[in-house]
């Protein structure tokens, strides 16, 4: 099932189970109390990578021990295998179902998983173009229209490349970076700067009502150094520094252009 390495906890009924999370809790508490550390008012982030049931208690019994140790909780995200509802409208959209634990997260990750769906860039939904931006002649403009959607609790997710040849038997690999080098930047640049547009620009009457969630938008890359399956943001001999670069560029664009789109020209 492509475990490397299983992580056990004892069940709530058990007696170890405090002892045994609170080792874990302490070891990650380091990271915590970093000053750089990803927070969202004040709580720290912890991504699990799926949802699994018997995860709910040792994540309520992190938050307890959270709490006790100074900050106001844990901010909690799980990956769910499937399509943002928003950005990847391309691909027939099945609601969150609801799972054992699901209210312990504060959010789900649309997790970048190699599929059907995942081999193509992330696109703005429409309505967001529309309510941000007309063109009148050489000239945009702001749109005055208010947005009636609702940002869903997903996070967007995306690929950087995808090769688990080097894991894998040959006819069991994939491959999903299989063209030029330049093709597969210009594809991940895409969907980061969808990700980011759709974050910053489809939903300012949210942040305005609410300055303080501004720091509950993120997007997420895969990955930044999985070299056994291909998706690394290091440099490297096949891609260089571009997936780096492409970083720095979409976000400038998105900053410069103020939330009127303009498409990428191939």
């Amino acid at each position: 099932d492509g475990v490397l390495q299983l992580q056990y906890f004892p069940g709530p009924e058990e007696t170890e189970f405090r002892t045994r999370v609170k080792e874990h809790y302490d070891w990650l508490r380091r990271f915590f109390h970093h000053k750089n550390y990803i927070k969202v008012n004040g709580q720290p982030v912890l991504m699990l990578y799926q949802k699994k049931p018997r995860a709910a208690p040792v994540l309520e019994e992190f938050r307890r021990l959270a709490m006790k140790d100074g900050f106001p909780g844990l901010y909690f995200t799980v990956g769910l295998t499937r399509p943002h509802a928003h950005l990847q409208s391309f691909f027939p959209f099945r609601g969150i179902q609801r799972f054992k634990g699901f209210d312990v997260y504060n959010k789900t990750v649309a997790y970048p998983n190699p599929s059907d769906w995942s081999n193509r860039s992330l696109e703005v939904p429409k309505w967001c173009i529309d309510q941000n931006s007309e063109q009148l002649g050489e000239t945009w403009k702001r749109h005055s229209s208010r947005n009636t959607k609702q940002r869903t609790i997903e996070i967007p997710g995306m690929l950087v490349a995808f090769d688990n040849s080097p894991r894998r038997k040959f006819e069991d690999a994939r491959i999903l970076s299989g063209m030029e080098s330049e093709k597969v930047v210009q594809t991940f640049k895409r969907s980061l700067k969808a990700s980011l547009y759709y974050e910053s620009c489809c939903f300012p009457e949210e942040w305005e009502a609410s300055p303080s969630r501004e720091s509950d938008r993120f997007v997420l890359i895969n990955a930044f150094n999985e070299w056994a399956e291909g998706m690394i943001m290091e440099p490297s001999n096949a891609y260089g520094r571009k997936f780096l670069e492409s970083v720095t560029d979409a976000k400038r664009e998105v900053m410069e252009e103020k939330c009127l789109w303009r498409e990428e020209v191939e």
